[in-house]
Parts: structure tokens; C-alpha cells; sequence
């Protein structure tokens, strides 16, 4: 796109977050041709919209000194989640081109305490946006780089946890609905600040094996797994117990695959009786 194509401008200027939608939508390196091309005051609200994994996809394909002027312009705390979906040899690129300042300020973010949440999650965690259709979320699903290995994580345009839904659902809900009204939106989440010895403490343990990881305002930063946590205690050689007063053992864990490994068949059975009808 031509940086005087007026249209452009004053789509990505006065919708920024349907911008981003439609970005989350094109090749990478397109999406890095365009922000190569815009005035970065233009681009960086839309960037800050995109989720997090393909903004990264895209800054990785500019220059890192473009990538670090368009980082500079968003707030950290969506810079770093950003930050975290780029490749280390990217990272190291783009560190070089950014300021002090700007660097500390996005590491606050970044660099969460040593057995916390934030320090135990995984960042690649599988999210779509509210605002979308069951059929655009199935399409961007099939696109995925890996198959969800859990729930899927729905989150609104400032990337603030609303829901979650699991496969079976998606494809046995219409196509023609909204994704925001058939989500599941009594989701259980970690604060990203919790630390190991309160987090398998949790009685959302019981039902799910991995859990969303959370900032203060709701953001969705990441995915904690349960063996994850477990193994941590079990080599720090500590004895947690659960709120129903019984240990938290591998025993638990084995009947909660079992139980989601059964909800899945039965779910998945559901739907292509469904679609024999």
C-alpha cells in the first residue's frame, strides 16, 4: 500500500482495531510491507490491536530499527507481550536498536519474578478475538501452527480475558453466530503474579489441566500448565495440599486427562452425529 493512498491512512487512522483484524488476516510479509510504508504514529495503535503472535510475525519481516520505533510507541505492557512472540535472534536485533529507557520499560513487563506465574507460563497461548464469527474462528484455527492443546481463549479488542471455548463446541455451534455469544465466559484464571507456593492451590486444578494466565487488568498474558507447576514443587520438595484438605497427586491428574479425554469424544461424537442428520 502507498503511504498517500488516502483511503489507507484514514481506515487505519479512525479503525484501528477492525485494521487489525483484517491484518491478523494477511501474510506476514505483507502485513511487514505495510508497516514499512506508514508513518509509525499511524501504524502503532494497530499494531498494539493485532494479537500479540502475529504483530510479532509481521515486525519480524521489518528492519529492526523500524520494529523498534513502532515498540516505542505502544504501551509496554503491550509491547512486551509482543516482545515475548519474537524470536531470540530478533529480540537481540531490536534490543540493540532501543533505547535504555524504552528497553527497561518493557522488561517490567517482561521479566516476571522467579517462580511465579509470569516466570512459569508459556506465552504462546492460543487466543482469538471476541468480535469475530464461530467460521472466521474455525478458519483462523486451521491456520494455527499447532492444533489447541486445551481450550481456546477468547479475549476483546484490548486483549482482556472474556472466555474461553472448547473445539467440540466450536463446530457444533452455527457457523453464522458470533463468537462472543456461544463462549464460555466463567473462565477460571491465574494472576500472573502468583507464586508456585499458592498456585496449585488453585480448585480450578480439579477441572482443567492448564489454566490462563492473567495481568491485573484482566490481560491475557500466557498459559500455565499443571505438570508444569507440579514438577516445580516436587523438586523444591514441598507438600501442597488442595482447599478440600487432600494432596494434590498424580493420581488427581490422571483422572482429570481421563475425565477431558471423555468430554472431548463425547463432544466430538456429538458433532459428527450431528452432522449425519
Amino acid at each position: 500500500m502507498k503511504k498517500d493512498y488516502p483511503l489507507t491512512t484514514d481506515y487505519l487512522q479512525l479503525y484501528p482495531y477492525e485494521a487489525a483484524r483484517v491484518l491478523e488476516e494477511v501474510a506476514a510479509d505483507d502485513v511487514a510491507a505495510l508497516f514499512n510504508s506508514m508513518p509509525i504514529e499511524l501504524i502503532a495503535p494497530v499494531v498494539a490491536a493485532m494479537l500479540p503472535e502475529r504483530a510479532a510475525q509481521g515486525l519480524m519481516l521489518t528492519t529492526p530499527v523500524i520494529a523498534t520505533k513502532i515498540l516505542a510507541q505502544i504501551q509496554a505492557s503491550n509491547a512486551a507481550r509482543i516482545f515475548r512472540f519474537i524470536t531470540p535472534q530478533h529480540q537481540e536485533l531490536i534490543s540493540k536498536e532501543m533505547s535504555s529507557k524504552n528497553l527497561r520499560r518493557m522488561r517490567h513487563y517482561y521479566d516476571y519474578e522467579r517462580v511465579s506465574a509470569g516466570d512459569l507460563m508459556e506465552s504462546d497461548v492460543s487466543m482469538l478475538p471476541v468480535s469475530i464469527s464461530v467460521a472466521e474462528a474455525i478458519r483462523r484455527i486451521e491456520r494455527f501452527d499447532q492444533p489447541p492443546a486445551c481450550e481456546i481463549y477468547v479475549v476483546d479488542d484490548e486483549h482482556r480475558l472474556v472466555g474461553q471455548i472448547g473445539i467440540g463446541r466450536l463446530i457444533t455451534v452455527s457457523r453464522h453466530a458470533q463468537l462472543g455469544d456461544v463462549i464460555n465466559r466463567h473462565t477460571q484464571a491465574l494472576s500472573v503474579h502468583a507464586m508456585a507456593e499458592s498456585l496449585l492451590l488453585h480448585p480450578a486444578w480439579r477441572r482443567w489441566r492448564r489454566l490462563p494466565v492473567i495481568e491485573r487488568d484482566n490481560t491475557l498474558v500466557g498459559v500455565l500448565d499443571y505438570l508444569h507447576v507440579q514438577e516445580l514443587s516436587v523438586r523444591s520438595d514441598r507438600t501442597y495440599r488442595d482447599t478440600g484438605g487432600g494432596l494434590v497427586s498424580l493420581v488427581g491428574l490422571y483422572w482429570l486427562s481421563v475425565i477431558q479425554l471423555l468430554d472431548s469424544m463425547f463432544s466430538l461424537a456429538g458433532a459428527r452425529k450431528g452432522e449425519r442428520r
